[in-house]
């Protein structure tokens, strides 16, 4: 399709509404899902609905990096848990602030990219 006919498309006068009742809880995560791409609620459900995912596939590196952040995190802690329930000596407690720092440091990394 050429650039002409894709701009004519986007600006075709829309004469069909269509209206959907959401619980809260539903609005809420739709409201949730359309912040992650960019998309206000409307358009979200309009590109969903019609097929058009590429958006989705696009989602932010962000995401990606704050999961992958969160899974170190999460196994800093269980190291720690580990340690915790057993014996403790000097080199267990400079391990487990070695680890706090770390995750300290990982939660610090993903509350500035989420700023």
């Amino acid at each position: 399709m050429d650039s002409y006919n894709e701009t004519k498309q986007a600006y075709e006068k829309r004469h069909h509404p269509v209206k959907t009742r959401y619980t809260k809880k539903e609005y809420e995560l739709l409201k949730l899902k359309a912040e992650e791409v960019n998309l206000s609620v409307t358009t979200y459900v309009k590109k969903m609905s019609l097929g058009d995912n590429n958006f989705v596939n696009k989602q932010s590196k962000l995401t990606l990096e704050t999961k992958s952040q969160i899974r170190k995190i999460g196994v800093n802690i269980n190291q720690i848990a580990h340690r915790v329930n057993a014996k403790l000596e000097k080199k267990d407690i400079d391990f487990l602030q070695k680890n706090l720092d770390k995750a300290t440091h990982a939660l610090k990394s993903i509350l500035k990219t989420l700023q």
